[in-house]
Order: structure tokens, then sequence, then C-alpha cells
């Protein structure tokens, strides 16, 4: 990587993980594309890039299509990761506004089973802002709450933000369930994007999805209360997709 990208020296970027599926005919399927190209959007307007005037979605698909395609194994999974940066120099102040990408795939097996989560302890993202909802390249906080997952032997590690609510895990979105109760529907609750979570592409899949079959689905803040009274907990991300955990307290 040239020590001049604006990634690599100031976190001016995002990326974008997406899950491609081989097929035995050989062809390319992106389960979520939509989702994708619409954060990836929304990405680019919130750090104020813009892709180059030759960019087009349709290119940009034929050549993450190629670049899963290049991987040999009997994994059916593909993980892409494209990364999405700043091009030209300046220091903070860029002398650009225009986006590059570079894009990169290995094959992919997610973990099964229940996974245990703890809570990280000493960090905090910040509610109610914008780029709180980006994959930004600048993950320090991330990092740092992975650091603790491992250290507590855990697979993840809830992140909590300024106002004390719990609002996503180290690589996920978090959806709590609640049995119904005293002739009370089945409850799903899941942080808003102004809790400070990022904006998963699952997530956003999910909340369509349960909403068109009449579930009781929630966007509010959720305490460790709720954590502690929930019935069940998803762990859910473009990759692994939906997955049950247990948190440690």
């Amino acid at each position: 990587m040239d020590s001049q990208n604006r990634s690599f020296r100031y976190g001016d970027g995002f990326f974008e993980t997406i899950l491609a599926l081989k097929k035995a005919n050989g062809s390319i399927e992106i389960p979520l594309w939509v989702y994708h190209q619409r954060r990836i959007q929304s990405s680019l307007a919130c750090l104020q890039m813009q892709m180059p005037s030759c960019f087009s979605f349709a290119r940009f698909r034929r050549a993450l299509n190629k670049a899963a395609s290049s991987i040999n194994s009997p994994s059916q999974k593909i993980r892409l990761r494209i990364t999405f940066f700043r091009s030209g120099g300046g220091l903070y102040t860029p002398l650009s506004q225009e986006a590059a990408w570079h894009a990169e795939a290995q094959a992919y097996t997610p973990k099964v089973g229940e996974l245990k989560v703890c809570i990280a302890q000493g960090i905090a993202k910040m509610a109610n802002m914008a780029l709180s909802n980006c994959k930004s390249t600048s993950a320090a906080l991330y990092v740092q709450a992975a650091l603790q997952a491992q250290a507590n032997k855990c697979d993840e590690a809830l992140i909590i933000n300024n106002l004390g609510e719990i609002c996503e895990g180290t690589a996920s979105n978090i959806f709590l369930i609640f049995r119904p109760r005293n002739g009370q529907r089945l409850r799903i609750i899941t942080p808003p994007l102004s809790s400070g979570c990022v904006a998963g592409v699952l997530r956003a899949c999910l909340l369509d999805l349960l909403r068109r079959a009449g579930l009781c689905v929630e966007e509010k803040s959720v305490s460790l209360e709720d954590l502690k009274n929930c019935d069940a907990l998803w762990l859910t991300n473009a990759l692994a997709g939906v997955r049950w955990a247990r948190a440690v307290f």
C-alpha cells in the first residue's frame, strides 16, 4: 500500500464486507447486493466522497464477481472486503473528494453454534452521529473491544455508547427477542441507528422481512437490563448471518 494513502494515514475511508456464494456452475451470487449498494452510496455521502465519473455499480459488480471466482476453495462462501478511500494528498484537509477502491477475496467458513459475548469496558461509541453508522477504516475502538472479548474468552464484545446504551457487537448488530407475556405479542428489539451502531446490511434486510411478516419489531435503545431480561440474543452480520449468542456478565 502507498504510504500516502489517506485511509492508511488518517482513516479517511470505509470498508464493505460482502458474502459471495459460488454456485456449482461457477456463477457468483451476492444475496444482499441491493442493501450493500445502498450502504456504499450512503457511506460515500456521509464521508463527502464521490466515485469518479467512469464508475458504475454494474462494472463494480462484475469486478467483484471476478475476484470471488478467482478463489479456488471447496467452500462455496467467499468473503469480499472492499476498502473505499479518498484519493489524492493533503493533510487533514484533503485535496480531492474523489474516491478509489480496492477489493480482497478469501474463502470463508463461519463459526457454528452459540456464541459467547461480554460487555466492553472503558470505551464508548458516539450516539446521534452519522459517522458512527459507517464502517470506517478508523477502527481502533473495535480492535480494543475485540481484545477484551479475546481476554474474556468470548467471541465478541458488546459496545456501549456515550449514553450508556448497548448499541452493537464488535462485528455484528444485535437483536433482542422477548417471548409473549401477559397477552403481549412476541417482541423483537434492535438499537436504532441513532444509538451509534453500524448500519448493517443484514440488519436492514431483517427489519424489512420481519415487518413484512407482521412481527412486532422495534428500533429502540437497549439497556443492560434489557439484555439480562431478553429470552434470546441474535448477532447479525452479512457474512455469518443470524447467530444465537449468550451474554456473560
